[in-house]
């Protein structure tokens, strides 16, 4: 299911009390996730957007904003998309998928799949990892135990960026040419909100929207910043945690359900 709906309302942040904005420290964020109640965030560090630099690493933050560890794992490319499995981090980088200690930050393993360009992730309770490759308009799975790699859906014309899977239906945030609304830019994070309901988030528009996906319009809960990456939602914390990219910030938002 592609979320290329046209927008309708419009919602302003405000309404939301105490919202927190780090500090300009991080290089590139792209991606974020929640363990124990850590943020961890994906640095991609200089934009060499294929180049394998080793400058990217991991961030970790505590729910109040404030950073633990800069650089809690390097050894990194361009990492992207991460998300949590058991006490593993897993996070895209290039061409690889990562497997990462929550606790230590060390690198667990490497997981080659010869791509050109990994971004988004979904973990199932399996250990299925399922991963966007954008510039060639793939989704790949790839089993964390056997390492095993498949291309699951491939010649994507819409250009894969965020994904989720939910009840058994891939939930897809395209990117440029899928959008056949004007009033809409580049879908890049996408989280599961209330019930039907997605968060979702336009790195053009520097938007973050929420979809309904029964009636399949959507509406507005932040306009201001500019350069919204891949968002993540908690239900037990009742935030949105938004890495923003251009800037190197980190905003978290009291979103109770």
């Amino acid at each position: 299911m592609l979320l290329t709906t046209a927008l309708t309302l419009l919602f302003s942040m405000t309404s939301f009390a105490s919202v927190i904005q780090t500090k300009a420290i991080l290089k590139n964020p792209e991606s974020t996730t929640i363990i124990n109640k850590q943020i961890f965030v994906t640095n991609i560090g200089e934009k060499n957007w294929k180049k394998k630099d080793g400058d990217g690493f991991i961030s970790k933050f505590n729910l109040d904003g404030k950073v633990e560890k800069l650089k809690f794992t390097t050894g990194l490319n361009d990492p992207k998309g991460i998300f949590p499995f058991k006490n593993s981090l897993i996070v895209t980088d290039i061409s690889e998928v990562v497997v990462i200690n929550s606790i230590s930050g060390k690198i667990i393993k490497k997981i080659p799949n010869g791509a050109s360009f990994l971004n988004d992730i979904f973990v199932t309770d399996q250990g299925l990892a399922l991963v966007t490759d954008t510039y060639d308009g793939k989704i790949y799975s790839v089993n964390l135990e056997t390492e095993e790699v498949k291309s699951i859906l491939t010649s994507m014309e819409e250009a894969p960026n965020g994904i989720y899977q939910k009840q058994g239906f891939l939930y897809i945030g395209s990117w440029a040419n899928a959008i056949s609304s004007p009033s809409l830019g580049n879908l890049d994070g996408v989280e599961p909100y209330k019930e039907n309901s997605w968060l979702i988030s336009d790195k053009t528009a520097g938007a973050i929207y929420i979809f309904d996906e029964l009636s399949g319009k959507h509406q507005t809960i932040d306009h201001t910043f500019t350069d919204v990456a891949d968002i993540h939602y908690s239900k037990k914390h009742g935030i949105l945690v938004a890495p923003l990219m251009t800037s190197g910030e980190l905003v978290i938002y009291p979103l109770p359900q």
